[in-house]
């Protein structure tokens, strides 16, 4: 079995002998958090001319879901269900394979330097409500390997009071900040250094405090955040008015994968996100754990350039 960063590594030189016209300058590790706003350019995705039509037509059909209450998970309610209805069954919603095919070649280009394919789709409604937030409401990092990326896009129009995705950076760069991961392959999947990865309040006030910032994300549908799941980030709980979303997850892969969305590559909510073994593409239903030949270890390591710390260490 293969470490994601041995994969990662394999699949670039695969890449780069199949398209030996791409200059690859980038790669993963580099990324922290990217806004994309259509007026804006940025350096990883230019939403095409028809990206707006496509985002519209796949919020309308998304919403008529959620609002029947059609394929939506049932989870227990110390899960956060009471902040999020979450779409379950997300393969018969053509739009979704329109949205990949527009934006997986350019990140193979411009972020990857190797093929990418969406291993799940998590689509999911942020509700209005006065509970104390939780779960992904609190600050957190995924705790993901270091080559598994996130594209959230808002399907609803979102201001500052209406379910914002928010991040700590540094000031003046607006760079986010990385939490160390500890499931980086098979030879170290251990414990998160914060519990449930949930960042405590005290380790935040501290970068505060340092002069790090809390930036949120508003803007109209289509808008989007692409990172790196492993900054310090958060959902808000929306005031007025709820927020749909969707986050596609990234991972480099060896070949092509087409289409960009099928029951026989992407997961939703009810598979298994990470797995262990980054060569496994079929997604893993949760209900069967950890999939054969997957394995933790008590190695605990530092990935270089990321931040591993409790609060006041480094």
């Amino acid at each position: 079995m293969r470490t994601y960063h041995d994969y990662y590594k394999s699949a670039r030189e695969i890449y780069g002998r199949q398209r030996p016209d791409i200059q690859m300058q980038r790669d993963v590790y580099g990324l922290t958090i990217a806004e994309v706003h259509s007026e804006k350019p940025n350096a990883f995705v230019q939403p095409p001319a028809e990206y707006r039509a496509l985002v519209a037509s796949l919020a309308e059909r998304i919403a008529a879901r959620l609002d029947a209450n059609h394929a939506v998970l049932a989870e227990p309610k110390d899960a956060g269900s009471g902040f999020a209805q979450k779409l379950s069954a997300i393969w018969d919603l053509p739009e979704l394979e329109a949205l990949g095919a527009s934006v997986v070649p350019q990140l193979e280009e411009t972020l990857f330097g190797s093929f990418a394919y969406i291993s799940a789709v998590h689509i999911y409604r942020s509700l209005v409500t006065a509970e104390p937030p939780k779960a992904s409401w609190l600050w957190h990092y995924d705790n993901n390997p270091l080559e598994v990326i996130k594209f959230l896009i808002y399907l609803t129009d979102c201001d500052s009071e209406s379910g914002a995705f928010e991040y700590i950076c540094e000031p003046g760069t607006g760079k986010g900040v990385k939490i160390a991961s500890s499931r980086t392959g098979f030879d170290h999947w251990t414990k998160p250094l914060f519990e449930g990865s949930r960042v405590p309040e005290p380790v935040i006030q501290d970068y505060l405090q340092q002069g790090y910032e809390i930036r949120r994300v508003v803007g109209p549908a289509g808008t989007g955040i692409l990172f790196d799941n492993n900054c310090i980030h958060r959902a808000t709980v929306p005031k007025w008015r709820h927020r749909d979303a969707m986050v596609l997850l990234l991972r480099p892969v060896d070949r092509p994968i087409r289409p960009f969305i099928s029951r026989t590559y992407t997961g939703s909510w009810i598979h298994k996100e990470p797995v262990v073994d980054p060569d496994l593409l079929t997604p893993v239903p949760k209900e069967a754990g950890f999939a054969a030949g997957q394995a933790r270890s008590a190695v605990v390591a530092r990935q270089p350039g990321v931040h591993a710390r409790a609060h006041g260490n480094e």
